[in-house]
């Protein structure tokens, strides 16, 4: 996020990109979107945008981050960045591994590559929420002045991170001077989004869910448009 942006968005969830409906898409007003690399960003309007890294599109193809891929990543950042006023970078990270993320950033830094990244907090675990694997997480990064974060999802659902009491992170993470916390791949149903919304400490989400689900009572419908307006509705509810 650039140091002098004002925030601009109309709700906490983000809309990663749908290939098929990516026209209609781009032509919402003032919603939050999110590109992952190398995918070129379409969307023009004032809402905050999120580059990702690919890490989990490479983790699911079992790939790895090399140092070109962290290059390139580096010359989409830069690129795009120019854009957008609102916008965050996602760091170099490895899905399910936070040591590794770690490592990444290290050898990204070493390289003196775009500087403004939002780290990613990794779990290790499936359904268990290492909150001291992630607290270290959390030392580390605000240890090297970054001002954002991202907490990756993976197979726990917002039920399981309620219990888990997931907000003692994000709570800690605000205290050590995180200004902006965003959850990549949460809210995978409008039931799940609502847990989401009683859990403090974090800003906005995202999950593909709404154009991927084939369970028409996740959203309401099975058509992606009518699934943007069905969760920005609901959270105009609890706004």
């Amino acid at each position: 996020m650039k140091e002098d942006a004002v925030m601009i968005y109309n709700s906490r969830y983000v809309f990663p990109n749908c290939y098929k409906y990516k026209k209609e898409i781009s032509q919402i007003k003032n919603i939050n979107r999110l590109f992952a690399f190398p995918n070129i960003p379409t969307f023009d309007n004032e809402a905050l945008v999120i580059l990702d890294s690919g890490a989990f599109a490479l983790s699911q193809s079992k790939k790895k981050m090399t140092s070109k891929y962290m290059f390139e990543l580096s010359e989409y950042y830069h690129k795009y960045s120019k854009e957008y006023n609102n916008i965050l970078c996602i760091s170099p990270d490895v899905f399910k591994n936070p040591f590794a993320s770690i490592n990444n950033i290290k050898k990204w830094r070493h390289y003196n590559l775009y500087k403004n990244i939002t780290p990613v907090l990794q779990n290790s675990q499936s359904l268990l929420i290492d909150k001291d694997e992630l607290i270290y997480q959390v030392d580390f990064y605000t240890s090297l002045g970054y001002k954002t974060l991202c907490y990756s999802i993976f197979s726990a659902n917002g039920i399981l991170h309620k219990q888990q009491n997931i907000e003692e992170v994000f709570l800690y993470a605000k205290e050590k001077g995180i200004e902006y916390i965003h959850c990549l791949g949460a809210g995978w149903s409008l039931e799940d989004i609502k847990v989401w919304l009683e859990i403090k400490g974090w800003d906005t989400m995202d999950s593909i869910a709404y154009y991927t689900t084939k369970n028409i009572n996740e959203f309401g419908s099975l058509n992606p448009i009518k699934n943007i307006y069905s969760i920005l509705n609901m959270l105009d509810l609890y706004n």
